[in-house]
C-alpha cells in the first residue's frame, strides 16, 4: 500500500468521526443509518437487499430515515451491484465504510448507537415474500443484450430455459484461498446425480444451463440443449440475466440461486437441502427435499423428531455431523429427476396429487412447523412443498 493511500485512509477515518457527530446532531430531525452489504458473496448481497426492500415496502413508521449502504471490499457480481444501486444509496467503500465501521463498534459498546445501524435479517420472518413483487428492475436494453447472447447460441428468445447449479468447494477455495472452507464440505453434492434430471428436462424441450463460477466438476453430457455455461460463457451480466430468464432453477442452496428464487420470484427445485430444519419455505413455487441423516451407529436414517432431539436441526458445520457419527446422504438421481418432473408438471398444470399425497404433505409441514418453528399458521398452502415422491419413499422422516 502506497504512502498516499495510507494518508488518505487516515484522513477518511478522522473525517468519519466528524460524520458520526453530524449524524447524532441531526437525529432528532431525521435519522441517518448505515448498513453493510456483504458483496463478496452473491447470495448474501442478493438476499439481504431483497429482504430490506420487502420490509421497506411494508414499513408503517412515520419516522424519516436516510439509509446509506456500503459494500465490502470484494464484489462478487458487479452487474448485480449496479442494479442494486438503482434501489439503494450505496457509498464508495473507501468513503462510507469507515463511518459504518465506527458506528458499528460504538453500537456494540453503547446501545444508543444501534439506531444508526441497519440490521438486515437473512430470512423473511414477516412472510412478506408472497405479498410483494420482485424489486430488481431490468430495462429493455438489459433484456435485449441477454437475448443477443441467446441468439449467438442459436437459442430462440422464447425458448424454455432451466438453470442448474450444484455446489462444490472450488469457488470459495479459489476466491478466498487464505480461509479453510472444510467446515462447509457437507453441503457439497455430486453433479453426476443430476444427469437424469437434465436428460428428462431436455426431452421435455428445455435448454439446461449449468451455472456456477469455477466449478470443480462438469456434467459429461453432449447435447445441443445442454449448455456448459460455467465453463464456456460465464459473466457477471449473464449470471443475472439467466436468473431472470429461466423458467425455473434446480439447485441445492449455494448462493447464486437466491437471484432466481428471491430477486426474480422463479420456481425452484431445492435438492439436498441441509440443515434439514432450514428448508427454504417462503414460496409456494418451491419444491424441496433434504439430505438424509444416516446414523452410522444405529445403521439407519433418522426421523425429523430424532434430528430435532439431537439438536442438529440447524447445525451447519461438517464437524457437527462427524462428532455424532452421522453421514449426510444425497438425493438419488431418480429422486432429483422426479422432483424436476414434478416441477415441470406443475408449470404445465398437469400435476396430480392424490388425497394420500395431500395428507402426507400436510403431516410433514405440520412437523416442520412444530419442530422448527416455521409459524405457518393457517397459511400453510402459501409455502413450499416437499417432493411428492420423496416423502412417499422416505416415510420414516415423519415417524415418531
Amino acid at each position: 500500500m502506497s504512502i498516499t493511500i495510507k494518508i488518505l485512509k487516515v484522513f477518511i477515518y478522522v473525517a468519519s468521526i466528524a460524520c458520526c457527530f453530524f449524524i447524532i446532531i441531526l437525529s432528532p430531525i431525521i435519522k441517518i443509518r448505515f448498513g453493510l452489504l456483504p458483496s463478496e458473496r452473491i447470495g448474501e448481497v442478493a438476499l439481504r437487499t431483497e429482504i430490506y426492500l420487502m420490509n421497506k415496502k411494508f414499513k408503517s413508521t412515520k419516522v424519516k430515515f436516510i439509509d446509506f449502504f456500503v459494500c465490502t471490499h470484494i464484489i462478487a457480481n458487479k452487474t448485480l451491484i449496479d442494479l442494486i444501486k438503482k434501489k439503494l444509496l450505496i457509498l464508495p467503500t473507501l468513503i462510507g465504510y469507515p463511518t459504518y465501521h465506527l458506528l458499528k463498534i460504538l453500537s456494540y459498546k453503547i446501545s444508543f448507537f444501534k439506531k444508526f445501524i441497519i440490521t438486515i435479517h437473512a430470512k423473511d420472518y414477516k412472510h412478506l415474500f408472497s405479498k410483494t413483487e420482485n424489486s430488481l428492475d431490468l430495462d429493455i436494453s438489459f433484456i435485449k443484450k441477454g437475448e443477443e447472447f441467446l441468439n449467438k447460441l442459436r437459442i430462440n428468445k422464447n425458448s424454455k430455459i432451466i438453470c442448474l447449479i450444484v455446489r462444490d468447494d472450488n469457488y470459495l477455495k479459489s476466491k478466498f484461498p487464505e480461509k479453510d472452507w472444510e467446515y462447509q464440505n457437507h453441503r457439497d453434492c455430486s453433479i453426476s446425480n443430476y444427469k437424469l434430471a437434465v436428460m428428462y428436462a431436455i426431452e421435455q424441450g428445455y435448454y439446461v444451463f449449468h451455472m456456477g463460477d469455477k466449478p470443480k466438476n462438469y456434467l459429461n453430457l453432449k447435447n445441443k440443449k445442454f449448455i456448459q455455461y460455467a465453463r464456456d460463457y460465464r459473466t457477471d451480466f449473464l449470471d443475472v440475466y439467466l436468473a431472470y430468464k429461466c423458467e425455473f432453477c434446480i439447485t441445492m442452496g449455494t448462493g447464486w440461486d437466491i437471484l432466481p428464487a428471491y430477486n426474480f420470484r422463479k420456481p425452484i427445485v431445492w435438492t439436498n437441502l441441509v440443515p434439514v430444519g432450514d428448508a427454504v419455505s417462503f414460496s409456494h413455487k418451491f419444491i424441496f427435499a433434504p439430505k438424509l441423516y444416516f446414523c452410522n451407529q444405529k445403521k439407519r436414517y433418522l426421523s425429523l423428531k430424532e434430528i430435532k432431539d439431537l439438536d442438529i436441526s440447524f447445525k451447519n458445520k461438517s464437524k457437527d455431523f462427524r462428532e455424532l457419527n452421522l453421514s449426510l446422504v444425497e438425493n438419488s438421481p431418480i429422486e432429483i429427476k422426479d422432483m424436476t418432473k414434478e416441477m415441470i408438471n406443475i408449470l404445465n398444470n398437469e400435476a396430480e396429487y392424490t388425497q394420500q399425497d395431500k395428507d402426507r404433505q400436510e403431516k410433514l409441514l405440520k412437523l416442520y412447523d412444530e419442530y422448527f418453528s416455521y409459524k405457518w399458521g393457517n397459511n400453510m398452502n402459501q409455502f413450499s412443498r416437499i417432493s411428492k415422491n420423496f416423502i412417499q419413499k422416505n416415510q420414516f422422516l415423519v415417524e415418531n
